[in-house]
C-alpha cells in the first residue's frame, strides 16, 4: 500500500517532520524511484526503487538456526535430488507465500506455491492473475532465459523487465549444480533480505 509522510514519522525514528520527509518522498519520485498511484496518497517503489534497493541498501537477513535445522531434515530425508528439491519448493512456498520453480535441466519442470502467490495484494484481480498465470503455462520456454542469467552456485535477483519470467514479479533464483534451478517468484515488492539468504543456504547445500 502507498505510504505517507505523515505515516513514516510516526511509525520511524525520523527526527525530522512530516513536511520534511514530504519533500525528500517528493525528490525521490522525481529520481524516478517512487510513484503514487493517486494524487492524495502516499508513495510507494517503482521497479528503479526495488533494484536500487537490493543492488545498494539490502542487508540479507541471518537464516535462523530452526529454519536451518528443518531444510537439512528436508534434504537429509530424501535420498534422491529432485525428491528434496520438490519438498524444499513446498517449504519455501509457504513460508513465503510465494511461488517456486524448479527446473531439473531443461527436461522437467516442478512448481508450487501458485495460490499462494495469486493471494499476494497484486495478482487478487483476475486480470492480473491472468497475466501471471501465462508464466506457467510458458515456463519451459521462459526458463532458458533464467538460466542464461545464472552462472553455476549463484543466487541473483531479477526484478520487472529483468526478470526473465515475469515483468510484473520479482524472483530470486539460484543455478544449483550444473542444471537444476531453484526460482522463488513473488510480486516486486518481495521480501529480499529474507528469501535471497534462504535460497543461498538451499544452493550451497546441494551445490
Amino acid at each position: 500500500e502507498p505510504v505517507g509522510s505523515q505515516f513514516l514519522v510516526e511509525t520511524s525514528e525520523l527526527a525530522v517532520s512530516a513536511a520534511t520527509v514530504r519533500n525528500e518522498l517528493h525528490d525521490l519520485e522525481e529520481a524516478g524511484f517512487l510513484t503514487h498511484p493517486h494524487t492524495s496518497a502516499g508513495r510507494m517503489p517503482t521497479e528503479t526503487g526495488y533494484q536500487y534497493y537490493v543492488t545498494h541498501l539490502m542487508k540479507p537477513d541471518q537464516i535462523r538456526k530452526t529454519v536451518q535445522g528443518e531444510l537439512a531434515k528436508i534434504l537429509g530425508n530424501y535420498e534422491r535430488r529432485e525428491q528434496a528439491l520438490k519438498q524444499v519448493a513446498k517449504y519455501l512456498a509457504a513460508d513465503g507465500h510465494y511461488a517456486v520453480i524448479i527446473a531439473f535441466g531443461l527436461h522437467s519442470t516442478y512448481y508450487t506455491g501458485i495460490s499462494e502467490l495469486f493471494s499476494q495484494a497484486e495478482f487478487r484481480s483476475s486480470v492480473a492473475a491472468l497475466d501471471v498465470s501465462r508464466l506457467f503455462d510458458e515456463c519451459e520456454d521462459r526458463l532458458p532465459r533464467l538460466i542464461a542469467e545464472l552462472p553455476a552456485g549463484e543466487t541473483k535477483i531479477f526484478i520487472g523487465r529483468g526478470n526473465p519470467l515475469d515483468r510484473a514479479c520479482g524472483t530470486v533464483a539460484a543455478r544449483i549444480g550444473r542444471n537444476d534451478v531453484c526460482a522463488v517468484v513473488g510480486p516486486m515488492r518481495m521480501t529480499y533480505s529474507k528469501t535471497y539468504p534462504m535460497v543461498q543456504y538451499v544452493c550451497s547445500i546441494l551445490s
